[in-house]
């Protein structure tokens, strides 16, 4: 039987059910067991099966399209997001329009028009800025959304989030730990909302430990928050000769550019300033010959649920927010907590 001939009166006759069940099984809705959904879907690989996309649209009125629209999609931030929208869709038969906004506003906009009028069955969208056109003109085409790392005030759509309190929590709790000082705090943006929780975060531990508000230092570097901003930073720093023990960056592009800084400057790392970042970009794990302490933010996790969150709502399901819990991975940037190693380590919670 060649693979791509194989249809759902196949699978069924050869699994012993309905045509009915094996679709149901397939979509990941009806009244079938996990068993025998697993059955179906197992052997619906082995066989090649294809959905026929364009006879199911004509049925139920669908395009088996969704769309997504990020920042930006080049580095090695959004592709893991990406392979997690992808992957839970691809399972269902959909298929995915990537649309790369580029950090620019009408970008995002005409890209969220475009898809109004594809007539996609659903999108995801990472809304980093309050784009008040184009949100309000998605709310209104009544087109099921989920917005990932960030909730935006305009849009009513359930979000998947990391729990950046936590993570900036950790981070500090450890640096506070391992070097004995109050570490800085260099962030972006305060309109940002992961800016606002990475600095709760960060000012709960420095309380926890006792830390009056009088001590808390933190610096802002604006809102673009790249590699150069945390070189400069650091550079500037050391001309006035108020370089911390410790620095806890607002994610990974800062606290590189500030290492970099460090090696220039000959400032030893981890012995005289201690980095975390937040993100475990790719790179923060061969940056030079020190590599990047970070918290991780489970990337493709977040594309993952929010694939599968959408596709509840596509089904006419409710959905709410989810807040992933993000993990910290240790490497040579900080010191080695005592009984500890200088391996690359997993810290939880």
């Amino acid at each position: 039987m060649s693979k791509y001939s194989v249809t759902l009166t196949d699978i069924a006759r050869m699994i012993g059910i309905s045509p009915r069940a094996v679709s149901a099984a397939l979509n990941g809705n009806g009244r079938i067991s996990s068993e025998k959904a697993k059955e179906v879907r197992a052997l619906a690989r082995k066989l090649g099966y294809r959905p026929n996309i364009m006879a199911r649209g004509l049925m139920n009125g669908s395009t088996y399209l969704v769309g997504v629209v990020l920042p930006n999609v080049s580095g090695s931030f959004y592709p893991l997001v990406l392979q997690g929208i992808e992957d839970e869709a691809q399972h269902l038969g959909y298929r995915v329009i990537v649309c790369s906004a580029g950090w620019d506003l009408t970008e995002e906009k005409l890209h969220i028009e475009d898809l109004i009028q594809r007539g996609v069955d659903g999108l995801v969208i990472d809304p980093g800025r309050n784009n008040t056109k184009a949100y309000e003109l998605l709310k209104k085409s009544e087109i099921p959304y989920v917005q990932i790392f960030h909730k935006s005030p305009i849009l009513d759509g359930p979000s998947i989030t990391v729990d950046n309190i936590t993570g900036a929590h950790m981070a500090t709790r450890y640096l506070l730990e391992t070097t004995n000082s109050i570490p800085y705090f260099i962030h972006g943006e305060t309109g940002w909302m992961e800016s606002n929780d990475r600095y709760e975060g960060f000012a709960s531990a420095l309380k926890e430990a006792g830390v009056p508000d009088s001590k808390i230092k933190k610096y802002l570097l604006g809102e673009s928050i790249t590699w150069d901003d945390g070189y400069n930073l650091l550079t500037t720093l050391a001309a006035k000769k108020k370089v911390p023990r410790a620095i806890f960056a607002i994610n990974d592009l800062t606290a590189l550019g500030l290492m970099r800084a460090a090696y220039d400057l000959n400032i030893n790392i981890p012995q005289k300033l201690s980095v975390v970042g937040f993100d475990n970009l790719d790179i923060s794990g061969w940056q030079t010959s020190i590599s990047l302490t970070t918290v991780n933010q489970p990337k493709y996790d977040i594309g993952k649920v929010a694939s599968q969150t959408l596709f509840q709502l596509i089904k006419g399901h409710k959905a709410k927010d989810i807040r992933l819990t993000p993990t910290m991975i240790v490497r040579e940037s900080t010191p080695v907590q005592r009984g500890g190693s200088n391996k690359t380590k997993l810290v939880k919670p």
